[in-house]
């Protein structure tokens, strides 16, 4: 077959499931089927312009129309399969009492299985944690009783932000649980599932060799069989930053030293015997990797081009890459948004496209890692934000060693029944791996050469690599060759509408807001965007996990925002500050600003701006903060130092400024704190507000009758995170603001909530609807 025809047959299957993803899980449904008839129009367009001169038939455009509309429906039939609402949960959770394990897999903190149950929605695949103090891992093929609730996985709570919702749909699952109790009822004796017990002991055997050097069974966990559950943060962070994570996915790469191991061993002979066993290694390795996305690109990729080999048939890169990924997207076209997928076929794209331009100046060795680097790079700033400019570097001596530890691993798991945990090669693999962790970690040189970058958006992404394939592919060397200058302007002409519309379809849904409350969970923080300056106001914060790391920067970074030109807190409550503060370990931030009455207490950051009533802060020509309250830098009267460690007793309000817009932002205010500022500011228009950022999440303690009235607001939004512990918002506080006709928008039921404000008109978009 035409490689061009497979890739170009792919590449429509992909739009169309794009345009399905578009209408369906971004809930767009216009610009969808725009994006749809837009691309289907393009292509009917370039057949009519263009395709006589280059190849295409009629008939082609039929089939390549029929692979757009098969990918579109495709999505749509499996959005459906995963669909739930309230009704099908609460139905499905009075049902739910068993489920039967497929997979295993051990965490630091937890186990995790993945299982199936029959519930009355259908057959649903489960993602189950158990976090007993006393687990052991079930084996596979157990049907376990479970105590606990269904929950729907996560969405995207920020913009630009993991969706994990949409991570486990790309797996099958549609549910989560976190189990009160698993206990097992039966065990299935069917054959696959007695060997996939026997592969799961044979792994946990081969791992417990190494049990007394964690370090060394995380990381062979991790780079033999793609899991790294037990890997140590740390290592995967100094991985990570470093570029050479892919090694722990399993990949092309590991298959390729598997398949160069299995061809030396049969001295490359092409008997049908020795293909049939390799095929059956490779499998057997798939099995082992629980077929990630990349083993099983790998796998596909390989077993077609032996096939090849040994059929005495031509076999291409482009053309294994383009049927392996075909095959995957129509048995599960969600797999197209998986981060592991995506990396697996840009590494074998840009071997494909790149190798070749790149083998004049570089030789084909150097060229074929610097293309795949170069194909990766862009990406892995988008998913990651993170880059090492000497990331091609690193990667020679740690693939190098790789390349070793892999297939010596393999075999030493082959015949580990044979091997004592003592013995010489089990020792030799510990030191092989300990050097290759040790290399990595010095070339990490404590992450000074990596640097946080910002996201570009994932149209743009798109766009890019769209032209990056197409400037290397053999159609625009082939314009190049023929001067064909009319034909090429006319062709990205015509390609100008879908592009614009694949924009449209992957927009932002905050990008123009200039006040963005993000959703940080149980707590508060305001993120200000104006005249290129970023501002935050409170920083959220939580006990058990870090909001700095985990919301804030990931949020920050895909929004445009490196740096804090100022961080301001209207208190020191953990829920916050604690989350800002974090933040300011791993991105910069120029200035802390606290409320004056701090002044002297040693919980007092150091170098923080102290602020007064009445100061006002520029951050923009359009955009200002000004502080309304405490009234003054004393502590409230009765209030002793040592009672100052109650924070909403401190706490600061501040009034944003914006295009005639006024929002007003009051921390933990308590209702005494309320009176005394509508005694103060009386007969004056300082509370006045368009929109109020309610007092305390939302409390019965806070949003006073009198204070309402005083503030008179236009909107609420309350800061509040889903099913927390203290009952907020509570419900007095939402009648008082439904008896004055205020709409209400909360952080745990529409996420992130941006303001803008256009002509004199303030414009509320929502994460979630």
């Amino acid at each position: 077959m035409d490689r061009r025809k497979l890739m170009i047959y792919t590449g429509m299957l992909i739009a169309g499931i794009t345009a399905g993803y578009i209408c369906l899980e971004r809930h767009r449904p216009v610009e969808g089927i725009l994006l749809l008839a837009g691309i289907a129009g393009s292509f009917a367009a370039i057949s009519e312009q263009i395709g006589k001169e280059y190849g295409m038939t009629r008939k082609q455009l039929r089939v390549m129309l029929l692979f757009l509309m098969v990918g579109f429906f495709n999505f749509a039939l499996n959005y459906n399969r995963y669909y739930t609402d309230e009704t099908l949960l609460k139905r499905d959770q009075i049902a739910f009492k068993e489920m039967k394990i497929l997979h295993v897999r051990e965490q630091e903190k937890y186990i995790a299985y993945e299982g199936t149950a029959h519930l009355p929605s259908g057959r649903r695949r489960i993602l189950c944690r158990d976090y007993s103090e006393n687990r052991s891992p079930l084996s596979v093929g157990t049907v376990a009783r479970v105590s606990g609730e269904l929950s729907l996985p996560e969405e995207a709570r920020n913009p630009g932000c993991f969706n994990y919702r949409l991570h486990l749909k790309g797996k099958g699952i549609v549910y989560t649980v976190n189990a009160q109790g698993i206990r097992t009822r039966s065990i299935s004796r069917r054959p696959t599932d007695v060997f996939h017990r026997k592969l799961q002991q044979r792994r946990n055997d081969f791992l417990d060799k190494f049990r007394h050097r964690p370090t060394v069974r995380g990381f062979l966990k991790g780079i033999l069989f793609g899991d790294r559950g037990e890997l140590e943060e740390e290592t995967y962070r100094e991985f990570t930053e470093n570029g050479t994570a892919h090694i722990l996915a399993v990949s092309g790469l590991h298959v390729g030293f598997l398949i160069a191991l299995l061809n030396a061993l049969a001295r490359k002979r092409k008997y049908w015997k020795i293909t049939m066993g390799i095929f059956l290694v490779l499998i057997l390795y798939g099995e082992l990797t629980e077929w990630s996305p990349s083993t099983l690109r790998a796998v596909l990729i390989a077993i077609l081009s032996m096939s090849g080999m040994y059929l005495n048939r031509a076999f291409d890169l482009t053309t294994g890459t383009a049927a392996a990924a075909f095959g995957v997207l129509m048995v599960q076209p969600y797999q197209l948004f998986q981060t592991g997928f995506i990396m697996s076929y840009l590494a074998i794209l840009g071997m494909a496209f790149l190798t070749r331009p790149l083998s004049h100046f570089l030789g084909e060795g150097l060229a074929s890692l610097m293309s795949l680097q170069m194909m990766m790079i862009p990406f892995q700033i988008y998913a990651f934000n993170r880059f090492n400019p000497l990331t091609v570097l690193i990667n020679l001596p740690i693939i190098f060693l790789a390349s070793v530890l892999v297939p010596c691993g393999v075999i030493l798991f082959l015949f580990s029944g044979l091997i004592s945990s003592g013995g010489i090669p089990a020792e030799s693999i510990s030191r092989l791996t300990e050097l290759l962790v040790g290399l990595n970690r010095m070339l990490h040189m404590n992450g000074s050469l990596s640097g946080s970058f910002t996201s570009a958006g994932t149209a743009e992404l798109i766009l890019f690599y769209l032209i990056l394939l197409f400037l290397s592919s053999e159609l625009f060397r082939v314009m190049v060759l023929r001067r064909d200058g009319t034909n090429l302007r006319r062709l990205f002409l015509i390609l100008t509408i879908p592009a614009l519309l694949l924009v449209l379809g992957f927009r932002n849904p905050l990008a123009g807001a200039e006040v963005v409350f993000i959703d940080v969970g149980q707590g508060d923080a305001i993120h200000l965007r104006s005249g290129g300056k970023n501002v935050l106001i409170d920083g959220g914060g939580d006990s058990k996990r870090n909001v700095g790391t985990g919301t804030l920067q990931p949020y920050l970074l895909k929004n445009g925002a490196r740096t804090l030109d100022l961080s301001i807190c209207t208190h020191l409550h953990m829920d916050h500050y604690r989350g800002v503060q974090a933040l300011s370990e791993v991105l910069p931030v120029k200035a802390f600003a606290l409320p004056g009455v701090y002044r002297g207490l040693p919980e007092t950051p150091k170098g923080a701006r102290l602020l007064r009533r009445g100061e006002v802060i520029r951050i923009s020509d359009e955009m200002s903060v000004k502080v309304l309250w405490p009234e003054s830098e004393e502590l409230p009267g009765g209030v002793t130092e040592a009672e100052s460690s109650d924070e909403n007793l401190l706490n600061g309000v501040y009034r944003i400024d914006y295009r005639g817009i006024r929002i007003l932002v009051t921390g933990d205010l308590l209702e005494e704190g309320e009176a005394d500022m509508v005694k103060y500011y009386a007969g004056t228009q300082e509370l006045r507000c368009d929109v109020l950022k309610v007092a305390h999440h939302g409390s019965h303690s806070s949003s006073s009758e009198a204070f309402l009235d005083a503030v008179r607001p236009k909107a609420a939004v309350i800061q509040v995170g889903k099913k927390n512990r203290y009952g907020h918002p509570h419900r007095e506080t939402l009648e008082k603001l439904k008896r004055r006709n205020i709409p209400v928008y909360r952080n745990d039921r529409h996420g992130a909530i941006g303001l803008r404000v256009r002509r004199n008109k303030i414009l509320i978009d929502r994460m979630m609807n």
